[in-house]
């Protein structure tokens, strides 16, 4: 049976409200869940408006915790369509990156 971790992006927010730092919250989260689950589940309900910066910093966290394989599992967990096309251009850019990076 697969384990998951399931966070809640809301539960995240920086006191500052600076929603990088959030991002930088949740980052740790979703590495931790992916030690303790075989995936983690990310759900957006009740954040307005999130950039592709935001992704970017999670996934490269995992990417760098665990290598390009994690990538995949961690899953977004929204009705916005606009949010998951986000994340998986964010996710796509993550595997670039760490090919590239294999090169060098």
């Amino acid at each position: 049976m697969l384990t998951e971790t399931a966070l809640f992006a809301k539960d995240f927010i920086h006191p500052s409200g600076i929603i990088l730092e959030s991002a930088e919250l949740l980052a740790s989260a979703a590495v931790k869940g992916l030690s303790e689950s075989e995936r983690v589940s990310i759900a957006m309900a009740g954040m307005s408006v999130v950039s592709s910066s935001y992704f970017n910093i999670i996934l490269r966290r995992v990417l760098e915790a665990y290598g390009r394989d994690a990538l995949d599992r961690v899953h977004l967990s929204s009705t916005s369509s606009l949010l998951r096309q986000i994340f998986e251009r964010s996710r796509e850019a993550a595997r670039r990156l760490s090919v590239h990076e294999d090169r060098n």
